[in-house]
């Protein structure tokens, strides 16, 4: 007991547990990447992989990083429930040319409001919030769902500046945004289920003065998640329940000071 209070849990379980647990430059940390659990998707709709059926009442958010559609690198849709803060779909793709990666978009909002919408428990519209990237090949992507028409696609469209449509990452708001997921992970305040996702979150690390993965491996689904948490921030604003829920702030009543002894 001594030396674990003196190494932490993670040194601890390495030295004396032989357990392989990355003590390495990982944005999560080696213990908290352990505890992680794939799932099977439950069903199915286009390969875009279901891992539960949508909460009435709960708010969405839907992320859509984009790629070109030639190879090497992936398209990649996150769904996350926000007000439980889980995993319920995901879809990625290196093939599928840009056309056909809005139309899974549309899929994906389509099948969330409909199957919300019919849902007798659902008291109100469905809160449903959306965002693509829009760096570089994402322009593509916008223009595509500009002619296709925003009123066409069910939820809120949400946008990272006023006079511009879709999410540009910067490098603070990326690293903002990674030390959010890095929290809700290693709190264990965000449940994900994809092994594919999971795999790239263990090889996911620090470059520079950003993250990314590591060299041979892909991190487009974690950047899509990234990006869900960039929109969320946003959305926070708007529903004050998840900024609580979700709040870094730290509790002041954990907070219990001995007074120093007094020495006469």
């Amino acid at each position: 007991e001594t030396e674990r209070r003196q190494l932490g849990d993670g040194k601890f379980r390495r030295e004396y547990e032989c357990e392989f647990i990355s003590a390495g430059g990982t944005l999560i940390t080696g213990l908290a990447l352990k505890n992680l659990e794939f799932k099977d998707e439950e069903f199915k709709i286009d390969e875009i992989r279901w891992f539960s059926e949508p909460t009435p009442n709960h708010i969405f958010i839907v992320s859509f990083d984009p790629c070109s559609g030639v190879g090497g690198d992936y398209a990649a849709i996150q769904v996350f429930d926000v007000t439980l803060m889980e995993q319920v779909a995901e879809w990625r793709s290196e093939t599928i040319d840009p056309r056909g990666q809005v139309q899974t978009l549309l899929t994906v909002l389509h099948y969330l409001y409909d199957s919300l919408s019919y849902d007798e428990e659902q008291t109100d519209e469905p809160d449903i919030y959306w965002s693509l990237e829009v760096n570089g090949i994402g322009q593509a992507h916008l223009q595509i769902i500009l002619d296709t028409g925003i009123e066409n696609f069910p939820g809120v469209f949400m946008n990272s500046k006023i006079d511009r449509k879709g999410f540009i990452t910067t490098n603070p708001n990326k690293v903002n945004s990674c030390m959010k997921f890095k929290s809700l992970i290693e709190s264990k305040r965000m449940t994900v289920y994809s092994a594919p996702l999971i795999t790239e979150i263990k090889n996911f690390e620090k470059s520079g003065n950003t993250f990314k993965g590591k060299p041979g491996t892909h991190d487009d689904l974690v950047m899509a998640v990234i990006l869900m948490l960039g929109i969320f921030e946003k959305v926070a604003q708007w529903e004050p329940e998840l900024g609580e829920a979700f709040s870094e702030a730290i509790d002041l009543d954990d907070i219990n000071i001995d007074p120093m002894p007094f020495i006469v």
